[in-house]
């Protein structure tokens, strides 16, 4: 009782995630952008726009996080980040909401 799990498996970057979205969804996934922007010029959009700053320094970071607490206390088993995507993406389309 009082404990607090994180439940999360691995790690995937924004692009990952949109290449797992168009290969499982394909048409239906065919407005999710692909390309993406250089840090570079990120970095050189942060000199001009203060909003942008904030995010510079979070540029190539890679958060890791570990649910092995859940995993033994609990028993529970994470799916893996691609499933999870693609469910997610797909009731999304489902139920309108893009």
């Amino acid at each position: 009782a009082g404990q607090r799990f994180i439940a999360i498996s691995d790690f995937m970057w924004m692009g990952e995630i949109c290449t797992e979205l168009r290969a499982k969804l394909g048409d239906k996934a065919a407005k999710v952008p692909t390309r993406q922007m250089p840090d570079v010029m990120l970095r050189l959009m942060a000199v001009v726009d203060k909003s942008v700053r904030n995010l510079t320094p979070l540029l190539g970071r890679k958060n890791l996080y570990t649910s092995a607490r859940a995993q033994s206390v609990l028993g529970w088993k994470p799916r893996s980040p691609q499933i999870t995507v693609t469910d997610c993406g797909a009731s999304l389309i489902e139920h309108g909401v893009v």
